[in-house]
């Protein structure tokens, strides 16, 4: 199982960190190389994809790189791992 919350950094861990640079709203994880998003105080849907990309974005700009130019966005109501809140999984996650 995986934990979601604010991470600090990008990259090919799993685990959370608080980070006072994450957008509001949003949790980030990461998951073998790739970016897990999630909401924060609501859960996200299919059709949160541009606002969680956008995030994603931000979140990695904040950790001085940015959100992989080829990540494809796959959503799953169930998280990633089994248990978790919605997600939007961003395919290579943050890079310099």
């Amino acid at each position: 199982m995986i934990a979601l919350g604010l991470m600090a950094g990008c990259g090919g861990g799993q685990g959370a960190v608080p980070d006072a640079h994450a957008p509001a709203g949003f949790t980030f994880a990461t998951l073998g190389g790739d970016l897990l998003v999630s909401g924060q105080a609501a859960a996200l849907t299919y059709s949160d994809g541009l606002p969680a990309k956008r995030a994603a974005m931000a979140y990695c700009a904040a950790q001085g790189g940015q959100l992989n130019p080829a990540a494809f966005g796959q959503f799953s109501s169930a998280g990633f791992g089994g248990g978790e809140p919605p997600a939007w999984r961003f395919a290579g996650g943050c890079v310099a």
